[in-house]
């Protein structure tokens, strides 16, 4: 079967303009054109002593600036689990760096030992999981409070995405609405909705119809879990590196 490009190019802009309304609200909705890029403060070097410490540095900045605008057209694409693994990359990123700044490059010794009895071996700080690498961060004092606990929810949602854990372990409740993870869009709030309805026919391309007595409308899977990551990786950046945003929710 051959495959024309021009079919194909007619066939995306068919589906672009059915989607056109829900990404230009899903846009507004997390911030707006410029959000996607964020300036991170330089690490400077004097020319031709650039050792292996600031390149590695130079490449988590590059890796944060490139996940933070991954994670925000994937949220305005309607790909909101994907946006939640892409932030917690980022906070791994994030901590990454903040460490290789202040130079630490082993845990302590009592850290160390609960790791040797779990992995039996000795495991430096590269192979740290997120959720340990939040726990070192913490309690040596890189990072407060506050980023503490919005990197740990970020790390939850990211591992409920990762992991699978509702299609584990709640395979039931999967095929539901989860009210603190997904959202649900009444189709009376579009002007022009994804998904048209008639005679009978339901058609619309990749939308989760929702229908029930009372309420017909659109389900966003981790919707909900994709703008607390959002908000809680904002307060990240805003704490660590003083970055403004157009949007502080």
């Amino acid at each position: 079967m051959v495959v024309e490009l021009d079919d194909v190019m007619k066939h995306l802009q068919k589906t672009d303009e059915i989607h056109l309304e829900e990404r230009a609200r899903l846009l507004i909705e997390i911030g707006g054109f410029g959000v996607g890029g964020i300036e991170l403060p330089s690490i400077s070097e004097r020319a031709g002593e650039i050792t292996r410490e600031v390149a590695v540095q130079h490449a988590l900045e590059e890796s944060m600036r490139n996940l933070w605008s991954d994670a925000f057209v994937c949220y305005v694409e309607r790909r909101f689990r994907a946006c939640v693994i892409l932030l917690g990359c980022l906070v791994e990123a994030t901590l990454s760096l903040e460490l290789e700044k202040r130079r630490v490059k082993k845990p302590s010794a009592s850290f160390l030992d609960r790791l040797f009895r779990l992995h039996r071996e000795a495991l430096g700080i590269e192979r740290f999981t997120l959720g340990r690498l939040i726990e070192y961060c913490y309690g040596n004092k890189v990072i407060s409070r506050e980023v503490y606990g919005a990197a740990k929810e970020i790390n939850a949602l990211r591992n409920m995405a990762v992991h699978l854990k509702m299609e584990r372990e709640k395979p039931l409740k999967s095929i539901e609405t989860t009210p603190d993870i997904d959202e649900e869009v009444p189709l009376k709030d579009f002007k022009n909705p994804p998904v048209t309805i008639s005679e009978g026919w339901i058609s619309g391309d990749g939308v989760t119809f929702v229908w029930r007595p009372g309420f017909t409308g659109i389900l966003y899977r981790y919707k909900k879990a994709a703008d607390r990551a959002f908000k809680n990786a904002r307060f990240i950046l805003r704490s660590l590196y003083n970055i403004k945003f157009k949007i502080e929710n």
